[in-house]
């Protein structure tokens, strides 16, 4: 029975991998109002790595990473949830790098090169 419960994903868990597996601009249409602050602002802050860990490890380690128990996802930290809340929106600091290349990926060019 234990292992049955322990398969059995929850609705934080499946939004999570929801989130972490769908696409960057699938990302943007998905509505997180029904996870926990805390859990919205951690899942919102994670970078590319951490989302492809979250989207191969499945619904049900989500679930249990948001819930602060043992996952067996390693290099994540669990959601804080006595971390402050910022009342303004959470937006992930790109480093110039990664911006160029979003941009040059968009344009459909590949690596930096000055366009003069």
């Amino acid at each position: 029975m234990h292992d049955q419960m322990m398969r059995r994903s929850d609705p934080v868990g499946e939004t999570i991998h929801a989130y972490a597996s769908a696409s960057e601009d699938g990302r943007l249409d998905m509505d997180l109002d029904a996870l926990p602050d805390h859990v919205r602002v951690w899942l919102l802050t994670r970078k590319d790595a951490d989302l492809k860990k979250l989207a191969a490890a499945g619904p049900v380690k989500c679930g249990l990473v948001a819930a602060g128990k043992r996952s067996g996802i390693v290099g994540i930290e669990p959601p804080d949830p006595d971390q402050p809340m910022s009342p303004e929106p959470v937006v992930r600091r790109l480093d110039v790098d990664e911006l160029f290349a979003r941009i040059a990926k968009a344009k459909g060019v590949h690596g930096r090169v000055p366009m003069h």
